[in-house]
């Protein structure tokens, strides 16, 4: 890069956005033209006015990812300028490490620079971005509040038109590897609404708190990291009469600090599964007190307060809320030697009786360490979730011809009209599909006009099932006249919910509403079609699913998480190997995986994050991603690339051995969503599986390298794995593998299809009485095994019934699950089946780890089987099809596979890459048609 690292000169803040413009000239409007570009942590990229795209891909603090925008035909000659947002938002999270907000950028022509970052490049705060916003989630960044009266969202138009620039300054001491992003870019997609779903007048009928405790506990803490602790949270709230109201949390502890607590005398619980209380107020002061108590991923404190007559926090100093400062806390260090904490279970002698205080004063009298929380670390009424969760819709209109306007891209305007003194305004819109994105909108509103807007995953029979711990929304609001805004938010919804809080008499016009769908650009190489139709919409269900959780890399739960999961990314990689085979962008997602021995030797779970979370088949999993992909491409340069990640952790992972040869860890050992007997310190018989059969495929392809040690280490070490799993881990009387060895010598209560799919999936079972027993449970199920919980696991289970010849099973189960999907009008698949969350179908309605049943269409159902690595040689077998029609696409490193065939008429097109061989075409009865493309 030419440009230097910039920002403002100003000290930094948290949560803060800068603006920057340049102009450069054109006199060659011919040549290629490009910007190369990087930015801590987010960017928005205009030339001449025209967006051009959002990034960087997530990185590391040692390397950044610089992202190449081709200009040519966005410039006139002249005069021509680059403006850029960008967003820094002062702490970590799931797909970001904290680090200084700075920007570099070049612009080259032919090799000439035009224009390049440093100190002649204009910059100011952007006074509109409102840095108290409460964060969306645990996962996710702070959520985007803009204030239009302070700041003009059409900034980059016209920035030489706009006072208050200064010049940036050089950042010091930046040590920063930049490389261009390997692969395509993402690319961007308006979609518009499609169906106007509600027009409402609403009520609030609530009060909510949203109290931020990071910076008042831990005031250089800028990790995403859990903490485990006791404290105490309080205030005195004034009651104008005695009555009795509802005290409530929105989410569960992993997304919010709530407990139980007391109001003067009485003491209430509060858990996960009980967050809606009953409550007494006396008139007159209140004094509230509630449990800090646990493990909390998230350090922010949402309370609802839902009384007849509003109640007030009494301002005895700063905000009126004050805490306890942590008098215990436990940190875990997660190398799987040390043992790892669950929620802390105990209080001490003193933290009883700070809770037993029933006042301030008495509180107080016990020279309890009580710190003030500042008014800048309290909201009020700014938590959208919970406002538009509790709303109490007070009228619901027909949707008329004037609120059609945001449905088409044009002049048409949705015209909405303040309701009556007191109310608010709320229309629902449905986009038709789940999308990720940045929205984008143009109106006209009174000054002081509030929109808040909220985005949801499902809406079944009318009954909004909302984002439980997630606060997906966002705040504008407005300045007079006609604006327009684009949040730098990334944000999934199928459905968005508008609350309107008029500053005026005048009525909102509102011309555009749209959601810029963000994705990765994909190949499109794969397609299935076929007679049933149940089973083409669960396909395209899939494909939409896939389509939402590729970013920079593979995204996770892309409404409530965008994280980069190394365990689900191995399903997901898989099934995009079938359904656009986009193998540049699997590798990169593979590459990025090594940022994960960051956190732990284990590997994290997820990457790059300083949220530490350690799941060991996580960390196999990526292993034998690169194994998979290897096997799909025939790309073995990529082995040597990330070998010396795999090497260590391999490593790591023996020296956790028994000398039995038992994989002994202490570690979130995660298996599935469901009720299996496996300890945080336990052998996990499925891990002793796939991990034996990591370090056998490692021993291979070390081999390859000439790392002849490395596979001789690595062999032996699989045979003394596989040797305890047969010795220790089988159950001779129940004649069946228990789900794990506890650390002191017992066995799990449990028995489980899981395990057993996994071994069956690995190859780790060497006695044939005990593989056959393992595939009748698997075919046939065993009432007192624990069940499948997850589509995660099914993957497993689908593939090692199909290759025992049941995909007739696999294909009815299917159309069983995914189909109960469908009927809840979902268009993307689901994290996990009804009944894992207490009050939900589900939490994610878009999770990638779900999509498998595409793959398993695509491999079991068109008759195209590959019979080498890389698809050098296939097999086309219609002998017994299981289809009356198939029309499909089968992406290779050569090019689509595509094949059409039809019983009723006997026809079989079979069109495929020269560089492919065909083994065998078994398909009697039907007129073959073969063609090859070059």
């Amino acid at each position: 890069m030419f440009g230097d690292w910039i920002w403002l000169a100003e000290q930094e803040q948290k949560n803060q956005r800068v603006l920057f413009w340049d102009g450069f000239m054109v006199e060659d409007l011919d040549a290629p033209c490009d910007v190369w570009i990087c930015a801590t942590d987010k960017y928005m990229l205009f030339v001449n006015g025209v967006l051009q795209g959002m990034g960087p891909a997530r990185s590391t603090k040692q390397e950044g990812w610089i992202d190449r925008y081709e200009i040519t035909s966005q410039l006139r000659k002249g005069k021509n300028t680059i403006a850029v947002s960008v967003w820094n938002y002062g702490c970590s999270t799931y797909q970001s490490l904290y680090d200084h907000g700075k920007l570099i950028f070049d612009i080259l022509q032919r090799g000439e620079v035009l224009v390049s970052s440093g100190e002649s490049t204009w910059c100011m705060k952007d006074a509109g971005l409102i840095p108290g916003a409460p964060k969306r989630n645990v996962n996710l960044g702070p959520a985007d509040y803009y204030d239009a009266q302070c700041g003009d969202g059409s900034w980059f138009l016209h920035p030489d038109e706009i006072k208050g620039w200064k010049k940036a300054v050089v950042c010091k001491r930046v040590n920063k590897r930049l490389r261009e992003l390997p692969g395509r870019k993402r690319t961007i997609e308006a979609k518009l609404p499609k169906r106007i779903v509600r027009i409402q007048d609403v009520k609030d009928d609530c009060q909510v708190f949203t109290v931020n405790l990071r910076h008042v506990l831990f005031a250089d803490r800028r990790d995403a990291d859990e903490t485990n602790m006791n404290a105490f949270l309080g205030c005195v709230l004034r009651s104008e009469r005695c009555q009795r109201g509802v005290i409530s949390f929105p989410n569960r502890r992993w997304n919010g600090i709530f407990g139980s607590f007391r109001v003067g005398e009485k003491v209430y619980e509060a858990s996960d599964a009980c967050r809606e209380i009953q409550v007494e107020m006396q008139e007159g002061e209140n004094f509230f007190l509630m449990q800090i108590h646990g493990k909390y991923d998230d350090l922010y404190s949402h309370i609802e307060f839902r009384f007849e007559h509003p109640l007030t926090v009494c301002p005895v100093k700063e905000s009126g809320f004050f805490v306890t400062l942590p008098t215990t806390v436990l940190t875990t260090c997660q190398d799987g030697r040390h043992e790892i904490y669950e929620d802390i279970d105990f209080f001490t002698e003193e933290e009883k009786k700070v809770f037993s205080c029933c006042s301030l004063g008495e509180l107080q009298g016990r020279a309890t360490k009580v710190k003030w929380i500042p008014e800048s670390e309290v909201k009020q009424n700014a938590y959208i979730l919970s406002l538009m969760r509790l709303g109490k819709v007070v009228t619901e209109y027909a949707v008329k011809k004037n609120h059609l306007g945001i449905l088409w891209n044009g002049d048409d305007v949705t015209l909405l009209s303040p309701p009556e003194p007191g109310l608010e305004k709320r229309i629902i819109i449905d986009f038709g599909d789940l999308y990720v994105g940045y929205l984008s909108l143009i109106l006209k509103a009174p000054r002081g006009t509030i929109l808040d807007i909220y985005g949801f995953e499902n809406m079944y029979q009318g009954e909004v099932d909302y984002t439980i711990g997630l606060n997906n929304g966002a705040r504008y609001i407005c300045r007079g006249g006609w604006q327009s805004y684009t949040s730098m938010a990334k944000m999934g919804m199928r459905y968005a919910m508008i609350r309107v809080v008029f500053g005026g008499e005048e009525p909102l016009l509102l011309q555009k509403f749209e959601l810029l769908h963000e994705t990765y650009r994909i190949a499109n190489g794969g397609s299935f079609a076929c007679n049933n139709e149940l089973l083409n919409r669960i396909w395209k269900m899939c494909d939409q699913t896939m389509r939402d959780s590729v970013a920079d890399v593979y995204a996770d739960s892309p409404t409530y998480e965008q994280a980069f999961w190394l365990g689900d990314s191995l399903v997901s990689m898989n099934v995009d190997a079938y359904l656009f085979g986009d193998y540049e962008f699997i590798r990169h997602s593979i590459v990025t995986g090594i940022s994960a021995t960051e956190n732990s030797p284990l590997g994290n779970a997820l990457t790059p994050t300083d949220w530490t979370v350690t799941i060991p088949m996580w960390t196999m999993n990526w292993i034998l991603m690169v194994m998979d992909y290897i096997a799909i491409t025939e790309d073995r340069e990529i082995f040597s690339e990330v070998y010396p990640a795999i090497r260590e952790r391999l490593y790591y992972f023996e020296s956790l051995l028994t000398k039995e040869g038992g994989f002994l860890v202490k570690s979130w050992n995660l298996v599935d969503w469901a009720k299996m007997d496996v300890s945080n310190d336990c052998i996990c018989t499925a891990y002793q599986g796939i991990l034996a059969y990591c370090f056998e495929k490692a021993a291979e392809e070390a081999r390859v390298l000439g790392e002849e040690a490395d596979g001789a280490f690595f062999e032996n070490t699989s045979h003394k794995m596989r040797k305890f799993l047969s010795e220790s881990l089988w159950d001779e009387k129940r004649r069946a593998y228990r789900d794990c060895l506890h650390a002191d010598g017992a066995w799990s209560k449990t028995c489980s299809i899981q395990t057993h799919a996994l071994l069956l999936y690995y190859n780790a079972i060497s006695e044939p009485e005990r593989k056959e027993l393992a595939e009748t449970y698997v075919r046939e199920g065993q009432e007192d095994f624990v069940q499948v919980g997850s589509p995660f696991q099914l993957y497993y289970q689908y593939e090692v019934l199909c290759r025992l010849g049941e995909t007739d099973r696999v294909i009815e189960d299917i159309q069983k699950r995914w189909g109960e999907m469908l009927r809840y009008d979902s268009t993307t698949c689901w994290e996990v089946f009804p009944g894992f969350y207490e009050n939900a179908r589900t939490r994610s309605y878009c999770h990638a780890w779900s999509a498998s049943p595409a793959l398993f269409m695509q491999k079991y159902l068109t008759g195209i089987q590959m019979e080498v690595e890389g698809f050098r040689e296939i097999t086309v077998d219609l002998q017994e099809p299981k289809l009356e029609w198939c029309r499909a696409s089968i992406p290779t490193p050569f090019g689509a596979i595509d094949l059409d065939w039809d019983q009723s008429d006997g026809h079989l097109l079979l069109r495929l890459p020269q560089e492919i061989r065909l083994r065998a075409l078994r398909a009697e009865g039907f007129q073959v048609r073969i063609e090859r493309t070059i």
